[in-house]
């Protein structure tokens, strides 16, 4: 019998959306750079600064761990993935393999977000519990904190949930959901 791991925690919408707006303005600093203008390259160098700084006030504890106050949510009748019995969370899989892929954590951090990261892997035994927007940068980030061999695990693993679990069921292509095939049926 599978034990259904995905979707315990819920990641911070606003924590993601945080991440993904410095990424975006990381990106678009590279491409003033490529393109030689240098008056918004220094000006979307300053913008990443200042995102990455309200990130780190805002999102992480003295430890390196994310946080996320539960109560900017408000009123969220309608909202599926919301319960206020569950909320949104900072300590999340997924939460720490965007920050760390997107580049977005000082090095101070980094090495602590890196440990997080493994330890959730680790206390969920070694399977992963994320999404769509976690799963991409999930083994990047992992090697890229020396945690490499975690990955490879995760990479190998034909157990569920797993990539190699959906190729042993015959999968030819990703799933939708990881549970979308759980002893011949289809969810």
């Amino acid at each position: 019998m599978w034990r259904l791991v995905i979707g315990r925690q819920k990641t911070s919408p606003d924590l993601l959306a945080s991440i993904y707006y410095f990424y975006c303005s990381k990106l678009m600093e590279e491409m003033a750079a490529a393109i030689g203008a240098k008056a918004d390259e220094q000006e979307l160098h300053q913008k990443l600064q200042q995102i990455q700084a309200a990130f780190m006030k805002h999102y992480t504890e003295q430890n390196g761990t994310f946080k996320v106050n539960q109560e900017v949510y408000g009123d969220v009748t309608g909202y599926v993935e919301y319960s206020k019995e569950s909320g949104f969370h900072g300590h999340t899989q997924t939460a720490y393999a965007n920050a760390i892929y997107m580049g977005l954590l000082p090095p101070d951090i980094l090495e602590a977000a890196g440990k997080n990261l493994s330890g959730l892997l680790i206390q969920n035994d070694r399977k992963l519990a994320t999404g769509f927007l976690g799963v991409k940068p999930l083994l990047p980030a992992l090697s890229s904190t020396g945690h490499s061999k975690l990955a490879y695990h995760l990479l190998l693993s034909k157990e569920y949930p797993s990539w190699g679990f959906e190729v042993v069921n015959g999968a030819t292509s990703i799933w939708e959901r990881w549970n979308s095939y759980i002893k011949g049926e289809r969810f």
